[in-house]
């Protein structure tokens, strides 16, 4: 999809897109993959004999869906502060240069950008079972 957004001409509303689809791409694979690893390990990490309550698919459904809402509550709070200043509109896209001096558009990266990769790095270092 997101291959999709960056084949067109950027544009405001591509640059918006390209970041939604980005964030919510990344917390859509990377959330189902932790957290059916973490149904997994709780099995194998029980110390007991007896069997414990198993975690069902719509608590994880439930729990990816916490971490979506959060992700949304990030990205609306971003495009309000985008669409907040419209003369800013204009310094999401920028143009560069190649080095045989031909130009192309694209979309700028600003501190929302890094807040969402810190944001990654945070997540992928998340450990859910101390000891491990």
């Amino acid at each position: 999809m997101k291959v999709m957004v960056l084949y067109f001409q950027p544009s405001v509303f591509r640059c918006i897109l390209l970041r939604w689809v980005r964030m919510l791409g990344f917390a859509t694979v990377y959330g189902t993959i932790t957290l059916k690893l973490y149904r997994v390990l709780k099995v194998f990490l029980s110390r007991t004999a007896q069997r414990i309550p198993y975690m069902t698919s719509w608590k994880v459904l439930r729990l990816l869906g916490i971490i979506l809402l959060i992700v949304l509550w990030f990205l609306v709070a971003w495009t309000s502060a985008v669409c907040e200043h419209p003369n800013r509109h204009l310094a999401l896209i920028t143009v560069g240069l190649t080095p045989e001096d031909l130009q192309f558009s694209m979309c700028l990266l600003d501190r929302w950008d890094y807040m969402m990769a810190v944001g990654w790095y945070f997540s992928a270092c998340w450990n859910p079972v101390p000891g491990i």
